[in-house]
């Protein structure tokens, strides 16, 4: 308990103060470091987009850590949550997909790490950084998925009902594309906008794919999840009867792809602050010398 009170009451304000003073000293060293968070939108396009690929509401959150290494390049690591969803409901009147009743949704944890390019190069140290920079970034990344939906009033995982006869996994690697600009707001902070894009190695995002699985029992939760074209009344007759076992559920040649639109707020952080043994930064130890600019 002494030790806990003496780390409250003497260390803790000194690292306060220590932190504080890194800030302070923001006019005579470059910060290389930068951690931002952010949030916005999420879309797909895949079976069940139906020209409506946006999630509702705020769909996704994350948060990233960014090293600027030359004068044009960066690199940053970043860890997103998002949601994704789609909806047969929001076919055209009449048309084939309404028939099919199809729906999911989906709650996705995003991994990734990407190489940034700057169209302009790095403008003295961070402080004197032009007001606005543009960049485009490309990567390897890795996302989970778990399409679900509603029956009955119950949400159902729909992979653990082999709607159309196949397992799959619920993880994919992704080769994520950006395209966004860097605006400054003080010294220490931006405000980011972006745009992403994802090329995925999977068609079911959203449980939809190849063809119509079965035959199941009949009123069974396969059967009835699989094929929800009788919980509507007859649109398109021809359809109707094409939606069987055996029949074409999806488009089995596109994999699914979805995207963000997301502004986040960027902060630089201290040059010390990942100080390892022998007193060089992180970016010292990597690029082998003090400044790469």
């Amino acid at each position: 308990m002494k030790k806990f009170l003496f780390t409250l009451i003497f260390v803790f304000p000194l690292s306060v103060v220590c932190l504080a003073q890194s800030f302070m000293g923001w006019e005579y060293n470059d910060r290389f470091f930068s951690a931002y968070i952010g949030a916005g939108r999420a879309g797909y396009f895949g079976e069940l987009t139906n020209g409506k690929p946006l999630a509702g509401g705020l769909s996704m959150v994350n948060l990233g850590v960014e090293a600027r290494l030359l004068s044009r390049v960066a690199a940053r690591v970043q860890v997103s949550r998002y949601r994704l969803e789609g909806s047969d409901t929001n076919a055209a009147d009449s048309s084939a997909h309404q028939q099919r009743n199809l729906s999911f949704s989906s709650n996705n944890l995003e991994f990734m790490l990407q190489g940034m390019y700057f169209f302009k190069r790095y403008n003295g140290m961070y402080h004197k950084r032009r007001n606005y920079e543009p960049y485009v970034a490309v990567g390897i990344g890795y996302t989970t998925f778990n399409p679900t939906a509603d029956l009955d009033g119950e949400t159902y995982t729909l992979s653990e009902y082999k709607t159309e006869n196949k397992e799959y996994g619920k993880s994919t690697l992704v080769i994520p594309l950006n395209i966004g600009v860097k605006a400054k707001l003080n010294e220490f902070m931006n405000l980011n906008f972006d745009l992403g894009y994802r090329i995925t190695f999977t068609d079911y995002l959203d449980d939809v794919s190849s063809l119509y699985g079965g035959p199941f029992a009949d009123g069974s939760l396969q059967s009835r999840l699989s094929n929800r074209k009788d919980e509507i009344p007859v649109v398109n007759e021809e359809a109707y009867e094409q939606y069987v076992p055996g029949m074409l559920r999806g488009d089995p040649n596109n994999n699914d792809k979805y995207f963000f639109i997301n502004f986040s707020l960027e902060i630089y952080l201290p040059r010390d602050i990942f100080k390892s043994r022998g007193g060089k930064t992180r970016k010292e130890k990597i690029i082998g010398k003090p400044s790469a600019y």
